[in-house]
């Protein structure tokens, strides 16, 4: 991995190296500039409860989680904490979140779920009176065609279809 992202960034490999142990660590997590925008829009505060409906492999998990963390230390003592909820179709693709989600060591309450969004609202409603669990901001960055990624991997263009971005959806 640091060899690559070295050859992709142009970084050193010791550079790429230290930036890999540093992401292992949960000190940061890399993330393109664009992936940035959605989360800092939501205007995030500490006692939302938010739903990040498309979230695996979490990179806007993490700036969730970052966001109401941060506002956690501006809040009041004993204000009501918010949570976050990250739900993704793909159990391989939650496996990535929760590892990035771990190392970070968030004190922010995370609920992570494995569901088909567009079934989503089905599973959550109230246990005290049957009425839908409802989130202050809602987040969902549905899978792409990973056509971005060329930028990163020109040898994708080769081997890119419209049929195979099908199976993201």
């Amino acid at each position: 991995l640091a060899n690559n992202a070295a050859n992709q960034a142009g970084f050193s490999k010791e550079l790429a190296a230290a930036l890999q142990v540093a992401e292992m660590s949960g000190h940061f997590c890399r993330q393109e500039i664009a992936s940035l925008l959605p989360c800092l829009a939501l205007q995030i505060q500490p006692h939302h409860s938010i739903l990040d409906l498309c979230a695996a492999p979490g990179s806007k998990t993490t700036q969730l989680l970052d966001l109401m963390q941060e506002g956690n230390k501006e809040a009041e003592p004993f204000g009501s904490p918010g949570f976050l909820v990250a739900n993704d179709a793909k159990p391989s693709r939650l496996q990535r979140l929760v590892g990035r989600t771990r190392r970070q060591q968030s004190t922010t309450p995370l609920l992570v779920t494995l569901s088909d969004a567009s079934r989503f609202a089905q599973h959550f409603w109230s246990a005290h009176d049957g009425t839908p669990l409802l989130f202050d901001r809602v987040l969902c960055d549905v899978p792409c065609s990973s056509d971005g990624t060329i930028r990163k991997a020109p040898d994708i263009a080769s081997r890119w279809t419209p049929s195979a971005c099908h199976c993201h959806h």
